[in-house]
């Protein structure tokens, strides 16, 4: 496998760290026309096999968000930024609860050259 392989399965494998265990992809959206000095991620899924507390949990704790920036009926924002001496990534989480449908996580993922 060569450079470039190498380097889309880091992305894909970054990238597959917003998908909750057994979510459901729902869409997918990828903006690369900065790349590679900037790129963004819009991910959705639906999750039926975990409650609404329990996917909040695995969110927070997987961003490092803490507790929620907002809230509106039924969804919730999380957000957290990071940054290390190379890239910064912001991270925009919304989840929205119907209990007859399941959890809708919408996954928002900018990271970009510092």
């Amino acid at each position: 496998m060569g450079v470039v392989g190498l380097a889309w399965l880091g992305l894909e494998t970054d990238r597959s760290a917003s998908r909750f265990p057994n979510a459901e992809l729902v869409s997918r959206q990828s903006n690369y026309t900065s790349f590679p000095y900037r790129y963004r991620w819009d991910d959705a899924y639906l999750i039926t096999d975990a409650d609404f507390r329990t996917v909040y949990t695995w969110y927070s704790l997987q961003f490092g968000t803490g507790p929620e920036r907002q809230a509106n009926g039924r969804c919730i924002l999380l957000e957290s930024g990071q940054s290390n001496f190379l890239l910064e990534r912001y991270n925009v989480i919304t989840l929205c609860d119907n209990p007859q449908v399941g959890t809708r996580a919408y996954v928002q993922r900018l990271t970009s050259w510092r």
